[in-house]
Order: C-alpha cells, then structure tokens, then sequence
C-alpha cells in the first residue's frame, strides 16, 4: 500500500497547524498601553445638599445608622430610576457595567448622561470590555465631553483579533467585570442583576429578562462608592483615550447628539417616555415623596485585582465575604439564580445542608428557558445528585417574572437573548436577602468580579419567599424524582403535567447539551 499521499496529507495538516497556532500566539503577543501614569479620582463628597439628599433628609435623619431600600422588579420601573436618577444628579454620576447595548435603552440612557454632563454634572463610565468590539469611535466622542471620563476593564489589545486573543489569551481576557452599578451624587444607588439593554427592561417582551434590582440611599451608598473607587482606579483598568486608534472631530460629537435626538423624538410617546414623565415612582421623585424601606445593608464586590489573581486567593473573592451568612444558617436556603452550575463543591455544601434538616430551595432556568445551553449542560449533569438529597428543584418556564408573576426562542450554545430568568438573588433564614450580579457558578465565583447587597429584614425576606413559593406554581416545572428518573411536574389550572423529558424543548436542545457535557468547559461556565 502507498502511504505516500496520507504522509503528505499528514505533514501539510501539521504544517498549517502550526502556522495558524503561531499566528494565534502573535495575536496575543502584543501588549497594551502603560496606564502606570493615569490619574487617580475619588467619588465627590456627599454633603447632603443635593435634590436626591434633601428627597429623603426627614427619613436619613430618623434612621441615621441605616440604609433606604425600594425594590425594582418591574422593568419599567429600573429604567425610570435610572434615568430619574440622571435627571436629578447635580454633581456626579458614577456608572458601571458589564454591558451597555447600542439599542433603545441605551440611546435613552446616554441621552440622560449627556444632558447631566452639560448641566456640569462629572460622570464616570466605567464598562467591561467584551462587548465594545467596534465601539471605540463611539466611546471616545463620549469621552471628549468635558463632564464625562470612559475607562474600560481588562481590556483587548486594539492591534489584534479579539477572537484570536480569546484562544492565546484563555483565562486573561476571559476574566470579566460583571459587575452593575448606577451611583447618583454619592446619595442613592441601584445594583442588581439589569444591564443596560432593551432585553433587561422589557423594551421587547419576546426577548425580555425576569430580573430584579434595589434602589440604595442612606449610610451604604459609600460603601458602593469606595468599590466604585477601587475599581476606578485599578490596575487592569485603563481610560478609552489611551486604548483607542479611532479619529474623531467635534463635529462626530454634533452628529452623535443628532442622532440621540431623533431617538429621543421617535421615542417620546413609548410607555419609557410616558413613565419617565407619569410613572408612579417618577411622580414621587419629582415630589420629593419617595417612601424607602429603613434596614441594615451592607455592599460587597470581588476586588478588581481578582482576575489578576489564581482562583485558590480567596482573600479577593466576594464569595469569601459572604461566608459568615451561610454559617449561620439553620432554617432555609432560598436560591434564585438564572445560571446555576455548582459543581462538586458547591453540590456537596447544598446537600450537606439538606441532610442537617434545612429547607433548601433552588429556582433556576429550564432548558427552556435558559439562554446558555452550555451553562444548563454543567447544572444538569448535579440535579439528580441534590434532588436525591432533599433539594427542592424548580425550573422557570419561558415567558414568566417569577418575581411580578407577569408574562413577559432562538438560542445557541454559548447564548442570545430569549424571554429568561435573570434575578440573581438569594434568601437566607428569611432574614438575610443577597440581590446583586452574582450567579451561583464558577465563572461568577472564580474568574469574573460580581457586586451585590445583603439586606437584612426578616418583613421583606418572608414577604419576597411567600411572593415567589405563590408563583411557583404557575411559573416553573417542579423537578422530581421518579425511580431514579427526572421528571418535571407542570401544574396548570386545571390539571397536572407529568414531562420525562425537558419540557418544551427538541431533541436538537437535548441532544446539544449531552455534547456540550463531554467537552471540559465546566470552570469556564
């Protein structure tokens, strides 16, 4: 037999392997700019004379040891505060976020932005990296404004292939801020688990997320302010003008504003418009009337430094800071995470809980539901091994808020947007209630950096746990045993649906997450 062609078939396939990996590695060969020399900012000084301060004076002042919290849930509601928060800052807006789309919302937002910045206002944007693939230009016309200052986190290198640097650079650039953060004058704040993007807020109902939000004033927006300070300033951390190679003139400026005021104008009769002039919550902001609920909180963040870091230094991780609350524990665990992958470790702590007598609860996405097959592909492969220990299982179907119980599908392996649940949030004793941008999964607990809230009452933890266990019926599949089989239990009005397979799913969505558990891709997800 002639083995003469498949040698030279062999050689040449090795040859062009090792071409294309050496142009991989120069594709992360080369470095970013020194940021060594870049200046330092604080948070402006809250003094207590602004609008937003003099909106909840009366109520600090009864309450000086504690925090003020209104709960966002609906969509409508989280754009109004934000941009109801841009309408009345005087002195600074500080902003954070993993992601801020060139959509709707996102026109809307940096139309609000702008307008502050003109009035005199300084804002600081600070955004991840990994979704601003050709948005330079755009950033630094932003940037050029006199009030308004754009860093980005962990950023790729400008001269290079951003997908190219994915493979060289695997579990640098990997390494992502996910944190959500919007700081109004150092006197209120909302975080939670909304980006900025038409998909968080409703815009488009076949494509909306279930999250939820909190709306901060009082004694912890300092504490969310010295994170915001942190990060500013951190190494990985660098300003868009030292990145950038795009040109851009005042004029791009000019046209830039031209284009947000047609959206604007276009959009002046949407139910967003209509809300930020009538809405309830709009209302009683311009009426100095907002009502907050008075309670301990306290603001923890992963330090920036952490994707610098090895995942054993627990010492930068947020997950550490949360630890105390979790020792305490001996009722109830109530966990709603829109991806849960908790590995073997996490698997055996939630067990363990279960065989000491605590009720613990887990509402997570369906297959159906889940905008990540990769990410229900990890978790899958745990739920036998928790249900078998006592775990309360509950999957969401599509098209729910589990947290309002209103209405609100295309997906791919690694993601896109779909009617989802989204709300990263969980409930212990039903006093202690974690709402922030943490998923309960490896890539949240070791390789991003999350920020989130723990507030503590017992009348919002019981009132939060009886809301969602009355949606659970009509909002999720319950997830059981039946002979060592999966099966999801789907009660409707009048009857009971018994699945033995994921329900409202194709053998392609199936078939696709069995793959998906072969690969080693469970640290990444």
């Amino acid at each position: 037999m002639n083995l003469k062609p498949f040698t030279h078939f062999f050689s040449n396939t090795l040859f062009y392997c090792v071409i294309f990996l050496f142009t991989m590695q120069l594709h992360g060969c080369g470095s970013i700019p020194d940021n060594s020399k870049m200046s330092i900012a604080m948070a402006i000084e809250n003094k207590g004379d602004t609008v937003l301060d003099k909106i909840v004076e009366r109520e600090r002042l009864e309450h000086p040891d504690k925090s003020g919290v209104i709960m966002l849930s609906d969509g409508l509601d989280a754009f109004v505060a934000r941009a109801s928060l841009a309408i009345a800052a005087e002195k600074s807006l500080d902003i954070q976020y993993y992601l801020f789309h060139d959509d709707t919302i996102g026109g809307l937002m940096v139309d609000q932005i702008l307008k502050a910045a003109d009035r005199g206002v300084k804002v600081r944007i600070l955004l991840d990296d990994f979704d601003l693939g050709g948005k330079d230009k755009n950033l630094l016309i932003l940037n050029s404004h006199a009030n308004i200052q754009v860093r980005l986190f962990n950023p790729f290198n400008r001269d290079f292939s951003r997908t190219g640097q994915l493979a060289t650079r695997l579990g640098d650039v990997t390494r992502r801020m996910h944190n959500k953060m919007f700081i109004a004058d150092n006197s209120m704040v909302i975080l939670g688990g909304r980006n900025i993007g038409d998909e968080y807020f409703d815009i488009d109902p076949s494509r909306a997320f279930s999250d939820l939000d909190v709306l901060l004033t009082g004694k912890v927006v300092s504490e969310a302010s010295k994170g915001f300070d942190l990060y500013w300033n951190s190494e990985v951390v660098y300003p868009i003008d030292l990145l950038a190679n795009d040109d851009f003139n005042e004029q791009d400026l000019a046209k830039g504003r031209e284009v947000l005021f047609s959206l604007t104008k276009e959009q002046s009769t949407s139910a967003y418009a209509q809300a930020l002039m009538s809405s309830d919550l709009a209302i009683k902001i311009k009426a100095d009337n907002l009502s907050f609920t008075w309670l301990d909180a306290s603001i923890y963040y992963d330090h920036p430094i952490k994707v610098r870091r090895a995942r054993d230094e627990r010492e930068y991780q947020l997950i550490t800071a949360l630890e105390p609350y979790f020792k305490t524990l001996n009722q109830e665990l109530f966990i709603i995470t829109p991806y849960f992958v908790p590995g073997e470790e996490g698997t055996l702590f939630l067990t363990d809980l279960a065989k000491q007598g605590i009720n613990v609860t887990i509402l997570t996405n369906s297959l159906a539901s889940n905008d990540v097959l990769a990410v229900h592909s990890g978790y899958s492969r745990y739920r036998k091994q928790l249900l078998k220990a006592g775990v309360s299982l509950h999957e969401m179907k599509p098209k729910i808020n589990v947290i309002t119980g209103k209405g609100s599908s295309n997906k791919s392996a690694f993601g896109s947007s779909k009617t989802s649940l989204h709300t990263k949030s969980f409930v212990l004793d039903k006093k202690y209630i974690f709402i922030g941008s943490l998923n309960l999964d490896p890539r949240s607990t070791y390789e991003n950096t999350e920020v989130g809230t723990i507030l503590t009452s017992p009348d919002i933890g019981e009132g939060m746990i009886s809301i969602i266990r009355k949606s659970l019926q009509s909002s999720t599949f319950e997830v059981q045993l039946n002979n060592d089989d999966i099966i999801w239990v789907e009660k409707r009005q009048d009857e009971v649906v018994i699945h033995n397979k994921e329900p409202y799913t194709s053998w392609w969505q199936r078939l696709s997450v069995k793959l998906l558990q072969c690969l080693p891709i469970e640290s990444q997800l």
